[in-house]
């Protein structure tokens, strides 16, 4: 019997996680790389954010440039869904929304062509990864390996009438990294691993975009410091437990309250943790919590402490950066 190359086993556990043809949502995805030492790439910083007010499962990360990204993508209450490392397929499959139990009802929807036709029709074929096998006749063979995606977002925009899309995010530290590596900003020309960085790009973008799914390509260092700490604050409140729906909304309003005034969030917690009984963390997760779901509108793009003012909305973080949802490039 012969022995399986470590390239044909992560393929085949690709595809045991994400069978194609037959997709899942919610919380019976699975991403094809899993945010383990075992399966991250090398050099990565795998991590893995608990998502299940949202998603019902764990989202895995394989970068510190994902995690202020993906976590303005759970912020936004039009994305109904994420599939991180997903599996782009070297041939034909369904549009992604493709026999969604609810979303997935639009006529006509374009399937994805396979990444190996589209590398060949933009002449990057020798570019598309490819892995040897041994067929059952012994005979040496190459195939496309499949290629995995960042982060596909599922969004069911608040419009009447209005259809379920997708939208594709490719995620990397810096701009630069798009179409050169790190280690070769010495090289005066463009090394073999830069040409190949561009062309698996340009498959991807065409990939996705033949099913009328634009890509965008983020930088993490485009989100500021301050607004990715304030997601993440406002993010992890979710995992705790709220309080009696009467209590949170008498401390809820008293928020909405002082936003923009001079009183500090901590003078309020005086009052109320006498009147409801409450302690800090319990305040500070209901306030957190509040501004998760947009019913308390404070400047994210400025720290959220709580011995300060609460600084009234200047922009929507999803306005700001709404271009990335958006249905078209166009």
């Amino acid at each position: 019997m012969l022995r399986k190359s470590p390239a044909i086993r992560r393929v085949e556990r690709y595809y045991s996680r994400q069978p194609p043809n037959r997709p899942a949502w919610g919380e019976r995805y699975q991403p094809a790389i899993l945010a383990v030492r075992e399966e991250a790439p090398r050099g990565s910083r795998p991590t893995i954010i608990h998502a299940a007010h949202k998603l019902n499962r764990a989202l895995h990360l394989l970068s510190l440039a994902e995690r202020g990204v993906v976590l303005l993508a759970l912020y936004n209450p039009e994305v109904f869904d994420i599939h991180e490392q997903r599996v782009l397929d070297p041939g034909p499959s369904p549009h992604p929304l493709h026999g969604h139990p609810s979303k997935g009802v639009v006529a006509d929807l374009p399937p994805l062509p396979g990444t190996w036709p589209v590398a060949e029709q933009l002449g990057y074929q020798a570019m598309h990864p490819r892995l040897s096998f041994v067929d059952e006749g012994g005979v040496r063979r190459r195939m496309p390996h499949p290629l995995v995606g960042d982060f596909l977002l599922f969004i069911d925009p608040a419009v009447p009438g209005a259809s379920a899309y997708c939208v594709n995010w490719n995620i990397k530290s810096a701009r630069v990294e798009f179409t050169r590596r790190l280690n070769d900003y010495t090289e005066r020309r463009p090394t073999r691993a830069n040409r190949a960085a561009v062309a698996r790009h340009a498959i991807e973008r065409t990939y996705y975009a033949r099913a009328g799914i634009p890509t965008y390509e983020i930088a993490g260092s485009e989100l500021p410091p301050e607004l990715v700490n304030n997601l993440c604050d406002i993010f992890s409140a979710q995992s705790r437990p709220p309080l009696p729906a009467t209590v949170r909304a008498q401390i809820v309003g008293r928020c909405q309250s002082i936003v923009g005034s001079d009183v500090a969030p901590h003078t309020l917690l005086e009052q109320l943790s006498w009147q409801y009984g409450i302690d800090f963390e319990q305040f500070r997760d209901t306030l957190l919590a509040a501004i998760w779901a947009r019913e308390i509108r404070v400047d994210l793009f400025s720290r959220i402490l709580f011995d300060r003012p609460l600084r009234p909305e200047r922009i929507d973080a999803l306005a700001r950066y709404g271009d990335w949802f958006c249905r078209s490039t166009v």
